[in-house]
């Protein structure tokens, strides 16, 4: 009775495919059977249901959300929006360098200097920030047609940039550029 409760959608809920009983959405989506990718399954899903929809990980259910104003009443309504109990223990198998993870005696002064900063409640406000270096790092980085094999290196220079723009109003996209040159 519990099982079919918990599985059964209701009216209220956000669209979704009808999971199935022990592996959710994982055999139905193609990820099990390695015909599909995450995040091509996420682009799939968004396409068919929109930018709110729900996805079965398993038994549990994750809300999706697509949107930059969806991801500002996320961080302002933190209490309503708490972390999964699949988000943190699993969340290295999608992301193992992720900040979230990054845990133990060697990463210990980092966190400290970068938790506060990018703390829910302070993230509303940089959000304009964030948005402007990424749409750059598209415009300068990502070309139709072009195999990139440097995006790790790539997304690294990302993510001190957005960190120099947010801690300390610095641009070092710019001092790296003008080295090249």
């Amino acid at each position: 009775m519990y099982l079919k409760r918990g599985y059964s959608p209701s009216p209220d809920d956000l669209p979704g495919v009808k999971p199935h009983i022990i592996f959710g959405n994982l055999i139905n989506s193609g990820i099990l059977t390695r015909k599909s990718t995450f995040h091509q399954v996420l682009l799939d899903y968004q396409r068919r249901f929109g930018d709110k929809f729900q996805y079965w990980f398993g038994s549990y259910r994750c809300l999706v959300f697509c949107r930059i104003e969806h991801a500002q009443i996320i961080f302002a309504d933190r209490h309503t929006f708490e972390q999964s109990p699949l988000f943190v223990p699993n969340f290295d198998l999608l992301c193992p360098n992720g900040i979230i993870m990054l845990t133990g005696a060697k990463w210990k002064r980092h966190m400290r200097v970068l938790l506060p900063m990018l703390k829910r409640a302070k993230m509303i406000s940089h959000l304009e920030t964030i948005v402007r270096c990424a749409d750059r790092f598209i415009d300068e980085n990502l070309h139709p047609g072009q195999v990139h094999r440097d995006l790790i290196s790539c997304c690294q220079s990302f993510t001190i940039n957005v960190i120099g723009l947010i801690g300390f109003e610095y641009d070092f996209d710019i001092h790296v550029n003008s080295l090249e040159l």
